[in-house]
C-alpha cells in the first residue's frame, strides 16, 4: 500500500450520535473502506476482484480495466455517499421535529380531515414532521440552509465556503443522476463553477477531490450533529462497544 493510500482513512465516528448520525456512519464506511481498497489496488496494480473474466489476466490488464471503469464506478459512489447525507438531513429533521414539536409551527394550512385521520397527537406529529421534511427536501441546499436558519435558528453549515462545497458536490450528483455526468447551464448557475464548458464531462478525481469531498461529507455530519443535539435536546448514544463486538 502507497502513503496515498494510508492517508486517505474515513473520518472516526464520533463516540455520541443521533440515530440518523449512527446510520450515516454505517454506511459511510463502507464507501470509503471500498474506496480505499479500490485506490490501493489501482495504484499498486494489485489483483482483486473487479477484473476482466480472462484466465491470463495480470496486473497490466487489470489496471487497463480500472482505467476503463473506474469513473462509473467513481460516479456510482459519489452518488451513494451523496444520497447518504441527504437521507441524514431528512432523517434527522424529522427526529428534531418530533422530539420539539413546536419547530412544526407554521403558517402552512391542515385540514380537518387530516387532522382526524390520526387517532393520538403522537401519530399527527409523526405525520406533520413527514409532510414537513417532504417538503423542505424538494429545496436546494442553499434554500434549505436559508429556511432551517430563519425558522429554527440552526445552520447545518458554518461558513459560506462549506455551504458552497456542500452545494458543488450535491450538484455534481444530480448531474450524474439526470444528465449522464454532463455539465449545463443549471449546474454553473447553481455552483458559479465555468470552469468546465457546458456539454464536458464533470471532473471526478479519486485520489484527490473525491476523497476530499467524501471525507469533508463526514466530518460536516458529525459536527452537525452534535450542534443539532445540543440544541434540540436530542438523544445519543455510543455505538462504539456494538461496533467492537461485531469486529472481534
Amino acid at each position: 500500500m502507497t502513503d496515498d493510500t494510508k492517508s486517505c482513512s474515513h473520518v472516526r465516528r464520533p463516540e455520541l450520535t443521533t440515530a440518523p448520525c449512527a446510520r450515516f456512519f454505517d454506511l459511510e464506511e463502507q464507501i470509503m473502506n471500498f474506496l480505499v481498497t479500490l485506490l490501493a489496488s489501482t495504484l499498486d496494480g494489485a489483483e482483486n476482484e473487479v477484473r476482466p473474466k480472462s484466465e491470463d489476466a495480470g496486473p497490466g490488464k487489470h489496471m487497463l480495466y480500472l482505467l476503463q471503469y473506474g469513473r462509473f464506478v467513481m460516479e456510482m459512489l459519489l452518488v451513494r455517499a451523496t444520497d447518504n447525507l441527504l437521507t441524514y438531513i431528512a432523517e434527522l429533521l424529522a427526529l428534531v421535529f418530533t422530539t420539539r414539536p413546536e419547530t412544526l409551527r407554521s403558517n402552512e394550512t391542515v385540514r380537518l380531515e387530516e387532522i382526524l385521520q390520526h387517532s393520538t397527537m403522537e401519530d399527527l406529529v409523526q405525520y406533520l414532521a413527514e409532510r414537513r421534511v417532504e417538503r423542505l427536501s424538494y429545496q436546494g441546499m442553499k434554500d434549505l440552509q436559508k429556511d432551517l436558519a430563519d425558522r429554527l435558528g440552526f445552520e447545518m453549515f458554518l461558513s459560506d465556503e462549506s455551504l458552497s462545497r456542500a452545494i458543488r458536490i450535491i450538484e455534481v450528483r444530480n448531474l450524474i443522476v439526470h444528465n449522464r455526468g454532463i455539465v449545463n447551464r443549471l449546474f454553473q448557475t447553481r455552483t458559479g463553477d465555468s470552469t468546465v464548458a457546458i456539454g464536458n464531462l464533470v471532473k471526478i478525481n479519486l485520489q484527490n477531490t473525491m476523497l476530499e469531498d467524501l471525507t469533508f461529507l463526514a466530518e460536516s455530519v458529525g459536527q452537525m450533529d452534535e450542534r443539532a443535539a445540543v440544541k434540540f435536546g436530542l438523544h445519543r448514544s455510543s455505538t462504539r462497544k456494538a461496533i467492537e463486538t461485531k469486529e472481534s
